[in-house]
C-alpha cells in the first residue's frame, strides 16, 4: 500500500511541477510554489526529492528511460535512420511531458542527465550491432554515433520549440536525406547551375 502512495505522491509532483512550467520560467519555480500548488507539506517534496533541480533530474531520467525504452521495442540499429526519426516523433507523441523534459525550451536551466541517460541507452543498443556491420574502430564508430545522435536531439529541440516551420514528414526526409546522402551531396552536388 505504500509503494501506491509514494507513486501518486510522486505523480502529484511531477504533474504539478509540469503544470507550473507552462505558466513560469524553470528557475522561478520554487520548492514552496510546488508544495503550495500541490497542496502537500514541504517535508513530504523533500522525502523524494533534495530540492527542484533533483526533481527535474529525476523526471529527466524517468522521461529518458520510458523513450529509449519505447524506441528500443521498435527500432534495432539497422540503418535505417528514417526508421529512427520515425520512433522518435512517434515518442514525442506518446509522452509528450517525456518530451517537453528532455527537449523543450526550458532546458537549458537543467541537469542534461536525461539527455545523457538516452544517449548511453541507445549507444549501448547500436554499438554491437554496429560492430557487427563494420570493422571501423570503437572511436570511429563513437564519432558517427554522437555527430548523429546530438544532430537529432538538437532538431528535437528545435522542432519541440516550435523554431522549425515544416511539416513533420518534411522535415524527417529533409533530415534523413542529409544522413543519407551528406550535405554536401544533399546542397552542393544537387544545385543546378
Amino acid at each position: 500500500m505504500a509503494d501506491k502512495r509514494i507513486e501518486k505522491t510522486k505523480l502529484l509532483i511531477k504533474n504539478t511541477f509540469l503544470d507550473l512550467i507552462k505558466t513560469k520560467n524553470i528557475d522561478k519555480i520554487t520548492v514552496k510554489a510546488i508544495c503550495d500548488s500541490a497542496n502537500i507539506n514541504r517535508g513530504t517534496f523533500y522525502y523524494h526529492y533534495l530540492d527542484v533541480a533533483d526533481l527535474v533530474e529525476n523526471l529527466e531520467i524517468s522521461a529518458a528511460k520510458r523513450i529509449a525504452h519505447s524506441i528500443l521495442n521498435r527500432y534495432h540499429f539497422d540503418g535505417n535512420t528514417s526508421d529512427l526519426l520515425d520512433d522518435l516523433f512517434l515518442c514525442l507523441k506518446e509522452y509528450p511531458e517525456d518530451a517537453l523534459l528532455l527537449f523543450g525550451e526550458e532546458k537549458h536551466l537543467s541537469s542534461e542527465k536525461g539527455l545523457d541517460c538516452l544517449y548511453d541507452t541507445l549507444k549501448a543498443a547500436a554499438f554491437p550491432h554496429w560492430r557487427e556491420k563494420s570493422d571501423i574502430t570503437e572511436e570511429q564508430l563513437d564519432v558517427i554515433f554522437n555527430h548523429t545522435m546530438h544532430s537529432i536531439f538538437n532538431l528535437l529541440k528545435l522542432w519541440e520549440s516550435g523554431k522549425i516551420n515544416m511539416e513533420e514528414k518534411e522535415f524527417q526526409e529533409l533530415y534523413n536525406n542529409i544522413i543519407i546522402y551528406g550535405i554536401y551531396s544533399y546542397i552542393y552536388k544537387n544545385r543546378t547551375t
